[in-house]
């Protein structure tokens, strides 16, 4: 099974692109109906939410919604008490199923020397080391952010936009690094508002609001066209690097996440997974439970308290 790891919320495409959308949908009239109580493997319920593993960015939020936002598999917090009738630990959780669906990809320049910006989503990691500062000159691969809303509203559409990029990432020959990047995105809804959540465009604009003040909506014909731009907040942090072949591992206080990387002369290129997460109906005491009741059905598993 893949090793991939969410990345901190830190250090995720600041976004709008997950945390806003979440919270939007807790808040949604027939969003909140609790899963089915039966373990099915491979169903799940239409919670689905998006977030990015680590990438330099970088950003504030998913709680990745997100998903996830600590490491690719967190372990569930089993209750010591015992079911009276079985003498067993009671089942106290859900699986929740990762899958990556793409890469966030970031452009570094040396000392902010003249490079050749292209940017391209697929990795070619060939390792290198990060000692000295670099300029980021340019992202790509936020249309592989998948839609949150697909099994909710599936006549939903979803498109995470960057908006710029711009800032410094400094790596010191002790071990330590400095970030200070400055990323504009923002995430463009358009959905049936009436049929998927029972509320018209106004009322999910206000709940839009709720967590997003600046977001914004607007009715075209049935549908309703939503903008949420992210909070507009630098992403600056500071931790610790390690470079493992060709993957790149930054470390926080809030947690580690990993990239892929490749230095050739003054350019640098990193990699950063796009997660996605589910909430599937399988109930769980720990992560082992949601390995044997889905098996390879997503990259990673984590056994969460239900809501």
């Amino acid at each position: 099974m893949p090793t991939l790891l969410p990345a901190p919320s830190h250090l995720l495409p600041r976004a709008a692109l997950a945390t806003p959308l979440a919270l939007l949908l807790c808040a949604c009239p027939g969003d909140d109906a609790p899963a089915d109580t039966e373990a099915t493997a491979g169903s799940s319920t239409g919670d689905t939410s998006t977030t990015t593993g680590p990438d330099l960015d970088t950003t504030a939020a998913s709680e990745s919604s997100s998903s996830s936002s600590s490491s690719s598999s967190t372990t569930a917090v089993v209750d010591d008490t015992t079911d009276d009738t079985t003498g067993e630990p009671p089942i106290d959780g859900v699986c929740e199923g990762y899958q990556q669906t793409g890469n966030i990809a970031s452009v570094l320049s040396r000392d902010g020397m003249p490079i050749d910006t292209t940017c391209d989503p697929a990795p070619t990691p060939c390792g290198g080391d990060p000692v000295g500062s670099w300029t980021l000159e340019s992202m790509c691969g936020f249309e592989d952010v998948p839609n949150p809303l697909a099994e909710a509203c599936p006549s939903s559409t979803f498109v995470a936009e960057l908006l710029s990029a711009s800032g410094t990432i400094t790596f010191v020959d002790d071990g330590s690094f400095m970030q200070d990047f400055d990323i504009q995105a923002q995430v463009v809804i358009t959905l049936d508002t009436m049929a998927c959540f029972g509320v018209d465009c106004a009322t999910f604009e206000m709940l839009a609001q709720g967590d997003n003040p600046t977001a914004t909506c607007m009715e075209m014909g049935p549908m309703c066209e939503c903008t949420l731009p992210d909070n507009g907040m630098p992403e600056q942090f500071m931790g610790t690097w390690e470079v493992m072949g060709n993957d790149l591992v930054l470390t926080t206080a809030e947690g580690a996440g990993g990239y892929q990387l490749c230095i050739e002369g003054d350019r640098l290129d990193l990699w950063q997974p796009i997660i996605g997460s589910t909430t599937t109906d399988v109930l769980c005491m720990d992560d082992q439970d949601c390995i044997d009741a889905l098996g390879d059905m997503y990259d990673f598993y984590s056994c969460s308290p239900p809501e």
